[in-house]
């Protein structure tokens, strides 16, 4: 993967400017339609190199040595997180810290579950 040299974030750089730092950020109607292509461009070009890699399995991955990296652990998911933190979920219905999935239907089904038993909880 590229590592972009960048002097500020995109969001500063889209921005419309002097927009205040906690509203969400609104594209900058003056920007210059090159520097637009340009950032957009170097934007699909991370987004294109993230969807090379290939994994066997869905879940985390974890270093096994210098050069090795593996799918060993559990997913780690916005939405697993935010069950537990702010939904009252018990870490216990998550899927074992070891849990990895085969398919990624197999991944969203489990997330289903999760959800269903969050509701029932």
């Amino acid at each position: 993967m590229d590592y972009i040299d960048h002097e500020s974030k995109i969001h500063d750089s889209l921005n419309t400017p002097r927009c205040p730092k906690g509203q969400r950020g609104i594209l900058d109607p003056d920007i210059d339609e090159d520097k637009l292509e340009m950032l957009y461009g170097q934007l699909a070009g991370v987004l294109l190199q993230l969807s090379i890699p290939s994994f066997p399995r869905v879940g985390s991955l974890s270093q096994t040595d210098d050069f090795t990296w593996e799918v060993v652990l559990r997913p780690l998911s916005m939405n697993m997180n935010e069950l537990v933190r702010l939904g009252g979920l018990p870490r216990s219905k998550l899927p074992g810290l070891h849990t990895t999935f085969d398919t990624s239907s197999s991944y969203i089904e489990a997330l289903a579950e999760l959800n269903i038993n969050h509701l029932v909880h």
